[in-house]
């Protein structure tokens, strides 16, 4: 709603979406996001909040240490904190404040709404104060005042980036085709789908591990892509990619719920069967389905026979 305060944190973040998000709200009271993400944006975006955030170094990674190739490393978390009048909302789901997410709706994403007074859930200042997240943000230092960085990392920063928005808002679609005993699925593309600066694609269901993730040199440009053979259970419209830039070694991984053509019609079933595979695992199914409590659920408590 409109003359409402805004709080974002988002990894991932452009400069319209931010923008929308300030013209539907009134006063962008605070954004989080990594460091790499705001040194991307324009001057005119930051200016609509005096609060920019990022992640301490402290809490980056676990005990303050650099843990080199660490996959979680830096901000994952979504939300989205409105207040208004003697109420606070909070969002909390998938959508970064992106274009893909917000701006063109290409991206399924999920949002769970809570809602309470602010005098009983708080606001975003006790969010931001020392008692809330203030003890992991540091204050964003805008880029100009910043020591110049390396080019080669920057441009490999902005590569990533435009290649992730790019998948989003490609046409991409899994097909699938029996192949002995299994389905061979293959990522396909109306066209190609352009990634300049971008060296290397790796790609994989997120159903299998990512060892089984196909690797694909590309020449600034990705087509359709022959993922490999996997068990009927194992397929998914659910895709993985890791992209590695061009001009300096550094990678992003996303995933996409794609459109399939020629799902198995037996897949449920396959699920079903793999996820009740042994007797411990059926009488859990059992307990779910019964409504019973966390720990019946979790193993402790399922009763012997």
């Amino acid at each position: 709603p409109s003359n409402a305060r805004l709080a974002v944190v988002s990894p991932f973040i452009t400069d319209e979406a931010i923008k929308r998000l300030n013209a539907s709200t009134g006063q962008l009271a605070a954004v989080v996001s990594r460091p790499e993400e705001l040194d991307l944006l324009e001057p005119e975006t930051l200016d609509l909040s005096k609060s920019w955030y990022t992640l301490n170094d402290a809490v980056e990674t676990e005990d303050g240490e650099e843990t080199e190739g660490q996959d979680t490393q830096g901000l994952h978390a979504k939300a989205y904190l409105m207040e208004k009048g003697w109420n606070t909302w909070l969002f909390l789901g998938s959508p970064n404040a992106t274009n893909a997410a917000l701006v063109h709706n290409s991206n399924v994403e999920v949002l769970v709404e809570l809602c309470g007074l602010k005098s009983k859930v708080g606001s975003i200042d006790s969010m931001l104060d020392k008692a809330g997240m203030g003890p992991y943000l540091t204050p964003y230092t805008r880029a100009d005042e910043k020591a110049p960085r390396d080019a080669a990392e920057l441009n490999a920063e902005k590569a990533l980036k435009e290649a992730r928005n790019a998948l989003a808002l490609s046409k991409l679609r899994v097909c699938c085709r029996p192949m002995n005993s299994g389905w061979q699925i293959i990522l396909a593309a109306e066209g190609t789908v352009p990634l300049p600066g971008i060296a290397k694609v790796r790609i994989w269901p997120i159903t299998v591990d990512e060892d089984r993730a196909v690797s694909t040199p590309i020449p600034e440009q990705l087509a359709s892509i022959l993922c490999g053979q996997f068990a009927t259970e194992s397929v998914t419209g659910l895709i993985a990619f890791e992209l590695t830039a061009m001009e300096k070694a550094l990678t992003s991984r996303m995933v996409l719920n794609l459109p399939v053509d020629g799902l198995p019609d037996d897949r449920d079933d396959a699920v079903f069967k793999m996820i009740i595979n042994n007797r411990e695992s059926f009488l859990r199914y059992l307990l779910l389905l019964l409504g019973e409590d966390d720990d019946a659920l979790s193993g402790a408590g399922v009763p012997e026979r």
